[in-house]
């Protein structure tokens, strides 16, 4: 439920007040994320970011009014294959990823390989002008969250507060887990100020940077 989101706006209203200008929604899927966080925090610029077409369509057709950028996003620039979930569980299409599972899970399931083109955020935040601060920045990549924040290059500097999903056990191919990704965000600067453990071994983290308080 959306509702589940509330502690995200209360954590952001208690460090920086009433009123995120910018979210960035990565990884959003539906965009149903992006859309209830903008409402509670008055937000005038909302970007979301989607890999899957299916769901990046979805997002056009739901919420036109949004910066909806199609691609994947990583640390790197190029042409990339991306797995996406074919599937009418919301669930299991967010498990969709530019990254392989390292189980057979997407051998079960309805997956498509399509061929998207991947930037980092250093580089779209350039060409699409989006203006600093970035005062919500919610992740949600799937196995690829270090990759991303790398990506962000010294524009990392400029996110006041970070929602990121991480693991703490290896589901995809190469991929950084929980205390790697908070290790990196340490030394940018940034305080862990919550964490919630939900299903085995998944963890959702809110970070605060320091700079901001």
């Amino acid at each position: 439920m959306l509702s589940q989101l509330n502690y995200l706006v209360n954590i952001y209203k208690d460090y920086f007040g009433d009123t995120a200008l910018t979210i960035l929604d990565i990884g959003s899927r539906d965009g149903d994320d992006a859309k209830y966080l903008s409402d509670c925090l008055k937000s005038v610029d909302v970007y979301t970011f989607e890999a899957n077409p299916y769901c990046y369509k979805a997002i056009q057709e739901s919420y036109p009014q949004f910066n909806n950028i199609y691609g994947a996003i990583s640390n790197y620039e190029g042409i990339a294959k991306f797995n996406a979930v074919i599937s009418e569980d919301l669930g299991e299409v967010g498990c969709s990823s530019l990254k392989d599972r390292s189980d057979n899970w997407y051998k079960d399931r309805n997956v498509e390989k399509v061929d998207v083109f991947v930037n980092t955020m250093s580089n779209i935040i350039k060409i699409n002008n989006i203006i600093a601060p970035f005062d919500l920045v919610k992740l949600d990549v799937e196995g690829c969250s270090f990759e991303v924040l790398e990506g962000f290059g010294d524009e990392i500097h400029n996110i006041k507060m970070l929602h990121v999903e991480n693991e703490t056990y290896q589901y995809w191919q190469e991929q950084k887990l929980a205390h790697e990704v908070g290790k990196f965000l340490t030394t940018k600067g940034f305080t862990m100020v919550h964490s919630y453990n939900f299903g085995v071994n998944s963890v959702d983290e809110v970070w605060i940077n320091d700079n901001f308080i």
